[in-house]
């Protein structure tokens, strides 16, 4: 199973959390916390950070639509 396939499936079952410095950004950014859920599950993973000593962390990245 890929990373990407993981994450997938953690966001499916609901295994994640907000954190507050991520509800801060997600505000920032005028996105709603189901923006977020869509790209984790639409979109591809751009970039891995291996160094940070809380562990892995994702950067994903997806086009997004507004209407």
């Amino acid at each position: 199973m890929t990373d990407q396939q993981r994450i997938q499936r953690a966001v499916r079952a609901g295994r994640y959390v907000f954190t507050d410095h991520a509800v801060e950004e997600a505000q920032a950014d005028n996105l709603r916390f189901s923006d977020i859920v869509g790209i984790l599950l639409q979109g591809e993973i751009d970039s891995v950070y291996t160094d940070d000593p809380r562990g892995e962390r994702y950067v994903v990245f997806a086009a997004m639509a507004y209407w």
